[in-house]
């Protein structure tokens, strides 16, 4: 058998045991095992590409993130997103950058403003003694 590097070398592949899927209640609620994914906090659009914004925590808060794509169509009509860009793309990603500098800044100081309320300040007794 060919490896999956395909240089015609043979490798010993461990056969998997069959397993049933796993069958849910409601599909929507994640199994266990599966890890729970938030949804991006925007989507920004020009023309066929996309700036998707996720949100992170980090040891130092929150901070954002963004992923840039394009969409397609493929022979099937199904739509996909890619990260390979045609030259026609440049000056629409340069947009999109743009939007989403602006975008994740704000939603950083955003982030960094509910933090701060969030800690206790310095030097201050958080319990009142009269």
């Amino acid at each position: 058998m060919n490896g999956p590097y395909n240089d015609g070398q043979a490798y010993d592949v461990p056969e998997q045991p069959e397993q049933a899927p796993t069958q849910r209640a409601n599909p929507q609620e994640p199994t266990t095992n599966e890890p729970q994914r938030n949804p991006p906090v925007d989507t920004l659009r020009e023309g066929g590409l996309k700036a998707t914004i996720w949100r992170n925590e980090g040891q130092n808060g929150a901070y954002h993130s963004v992923n840039l794509s394009r969409t397609y169509k493929d022979d099937q009509g199904n739509y996909h997103d890619t990260g390979s860009f045609r030259a026609q793309d440049k000056l629409g990603l340069s947009e999109l950058s743009r939007q989403a500098h602006y975008r994740t800044h704000d939603l950083n100081r955003e982030a960094f403003k509910e933090q701060r309320r969030s800690e206790p300040e310095p030097g201050r007794d958080q319990t009142r003694t009269r």
